[in-house]
């Protein structure tokens, strides 16, 4: 998913601000996310992201680091005077290795209180021609429990008069199908992009703790990062999508706290003699 940040694109509650996210550490019983640390198959730290939080308790700010120093990111997160999400900054800050920053504008639609549409305003900073502003937008649509069912993933227009915008986006480059159980866990996930070697749909299995996610920010904002299940997989298989034969199983492991969430889990796909395993740390508020 393009994690929607995107969907890939989850988090909220407690007493803490936007400006108090070194403070606090209650991984061993708390319940709202306060930093994933992600490594590779190798064991190196792949990318660390903090969450910081309002006051009362929305998200605030996510601050994406790049071990390396480059592909670091910022996103800061905009509401109404009602408390509903209206918008979100992503900030990509210049860089020497991939020689280019931008500033992404997410803005939100919302129809029956949920996220029908994301337009994004991506404007690159500090390049030269090869990269082009542009318009690009998702559209999402639900069913009758108001579980996300379909990502669809518009690109893209270029910004060259100032007059574009996201009612300009028409073409559909791909788009995410997603099956619920009556939890509201996703058991079945397909994204009908072919990729290099071929297309494939996952379904899943489920334990009955704690998703990372799930005491943190607002279900609509989950959605949209792709973190709306409840529950954490246990088990996922990826199948042939014009064959429906297995190709893959992806087993997942898991340490928790006194809260039962999650605070280290390994996943490991296994294709035949391919091997690889992701590791996560979650720390908490």
């Amino acid at each position: 998913m393009k994690k929607i940040l995107l969907m890939g694109m989850a988090v909220l509650l407690f007493s803490c601000s936007s400006d108090d996210s070194s403070d606090g550490n209650n991984s061993e019983s708390g319940s709202v996310l306060k930093t994933v640390k992600k490594y590779n198959n190798s064991g190196g730290l792949d990318q660390t992201t903090n969450y910081t939080y309002n006051t009362d308790g929305t998200i605030s700010k996510t601050d994406i680091i790049d071990p390396s120093g480059f592909n670091n990111k910022t996103v800061n997160f905009f509401y109404d005077n009602s408390g509903k999400l209206i918008n979100w900054l992503e900030n990509k800050p210049y860089d020497d290795f991939f020689e280019y920053g931008f500033d992404e504008t997410n803005e939100l639609t919302y129809s029956d209180g949920q996220i029908v549409e994301s337009c994004i305003n991506k404007v690159y900073t500090q390049v030269d021609d090869f990269y082009d502003d542009q318009f690009d937008k998702i559209v999402v649509s639900y069913d009758g429990s108001n579980n996300p069912i379909e990502y669809s993933h518009y690109e893209y227009v270029v910004v060259s008069t100032g007059n574009e915008s996201c009612a300009d986006v028409t073409y559909v480059s791909n788009s995410e199908f997603l099956e619920y159980d009556s939890m509201g866990n996703m058991i079945r996930y397909e994204n009908d992009n072919e990729g290099f070697f071929g297309s494939y749909y996952y379904t899943y299995e489920y334990d009955v703790k704690n998703h990372p996610y799930s005491d943190s920010g607002s279900q609509s904002w989950r959605n949209m990062l792709g973190f709306s299940s409840v529950n954490n997989i246990s088990t996922g298989y990826e199948y042939d999508v014009d064959t429906d034969v297995l190709n893959a199983t992806i087993t997942y492991e898991y340490e928790y706290n006194l809260s039962n969430y999650p605070t280290k889990m390994t996943k490991v796909y296994q294709a035949g003699v391919i091997s690889q395993t992701t590791i996560f740390e979650y720390t908490y508020y």
